[in-house]
């Protein structure tokens, strides 16, 4: 039995040791993820005041979301996230991970920023291939506002929140482009 006290505590230990670590894998995903995550939604801001600035600062603005956009989704925060995501992932070094059933809170931002990116490419792409109007990307700038301020520990800004996430529905109509309506549904979720 005395040899059974110290397998046990082992086994413990390494329970433990393992939800620590994917605790603190968790941990270290939150800074990089909220780092994207504030990039897509300023890039997000920026192409919707593109479309309703001047011919002269329109340019600038689209430039700068694209800019934006493309460190979001490709600079080393990204790099880092895959990193530690397919290290969580791995059973053994070497093979195939295997399908896990839920996702963490992390992971599904993580799936959430990327759908969020993607869509602010395609709403970038229809602002000069569908022509949209000022008003046609009123749900996105909501949105898109209304995402940065969910940042804000405010009880006042968290009221504004709630005002701007109901005012998008009414701004979303059977004439809403499917790029505005898309990219401001991903953006309730970042």
């Amino acid at each position: 039995m005395n040899r059974s006290k110290p397998f046990v505590f082992a086994l413990l230990a390494l329970l433990l040791a393992g939800c620590g670590s994917s605790h603190h894998d968790q941990d270290k995903m939150k800074a990089p993820l909220d780092k994207i995550r504030g990039m897509v939604k300023q890039s997000a801001v920026l192409a919707s005041q593109a479309v309703c600035a001047g011919p002269e600062t329109q340019p600038k603005l689209l430039h700068a979301s694209v800019v934006l956009l493309r460190r979001a989704m490709g600079g080393p925060e990204m790099a880092s996230i895959h990193k530690m995501m397919g290290q969580m992932e791995m059973d053994q070094p070497g093979k195939v991970p295997q399908k896990q059933s839920g996702m963490s809170a992390e992971q599904q931002m993580h799936v959430d920023i990327h759908s969020a990116g993607e869509d602010t490419f395609d709403f970038l792409d229809a602002i000069s291939q569908d022509h949209l109007t000022c008003t046609d990307v009123r749900p996105v700038s909501l949105a898109a506002t209304a995402a940065l301020l969910r940042e804000s520990p405010s009880a006042e800004v968290n009221g504004v929140v709630k005002k701007l996430d109901g005012d998008i529905g009414k701004y979303l109509g059977d004439k809403t482009p499917d790029s505005v309506r898309t990219l401001a549904q991903a953006l309730e979720k970042i």
